[in-house]
């Protein structure tokens, strides 16, 4: 479902009205911004002189919006809603501080290393549960010895008795 979500907002064109890219991109945009934004200048000129507005791709208006707002929702969608891009690092709902790169690169490789041990600890304590279960079964078999060496000293006592009487 996510992916016809996907090609279809893609395909889709929005309107965008010229106060609308006065606000986010400015009224003379360098064009280095432009050119990362996939805008020529003459284009853009000509979207701010449309007065009912511009439809444009909705590729095109989503980076804009967020080259402007730097909100993770404008490119991603609604799953994304309250996390921002601050410089070089992405606010996270619940944190007190916007991660780094690194960062969350740390948080994934932590996450990873979480689950192989949780699938260590599931086999640990299966392995854990069999040798308890041996060692009981080794316990029982002890005492059975154990209890057949005590009748078989009594029996060799008493037969010594008999004999010797």
């Amino acid at each position: 479902m996510e992916k016809n979500y996907r090609k279809s907002r893609v395909a889709k064109r929005l309107r965008v009205y010229p106060d609308e890219l006065l606000e986010w991109v400015g009224r003379s945009p360098r064009s280095d911004v432009l050119t990362r934004l996939g805008i020529t200048p003459r284009e853009y000129q000509q979207w701010l002189q449309a007065s009912k507005g511009t439809w444009i791709s909705a590729a095109q208006y989503y980076l804009i919006r967020f080259t402007h707002r730097q909100h993770l929702a404008d490119l991603l969608g609604k799953a994304w809603e309250d996390f921002f891009i601050a410089g070089d690092k992405i606010e996270v709902p619940g944190l007190k501080y916007p991660l780094s790169a690194s960062d969350l690169r740390g948080l994934w490789l932590h996450t990873q290393k979480i689950s192989s041990l949780s699938a260590q600890l599931g086999q640990a304590t299966r392995e854990n549960e069999r040798l308890a279960e041996t060692l009981e079964e080794m316990e029982k078999r002890a005492r059975f010895y154990r209890d057949q060496l005590v009748l078989e000293a009594r029996f060799g006592w008493m037969l010594n008795r008999i004999t010797a009487s």
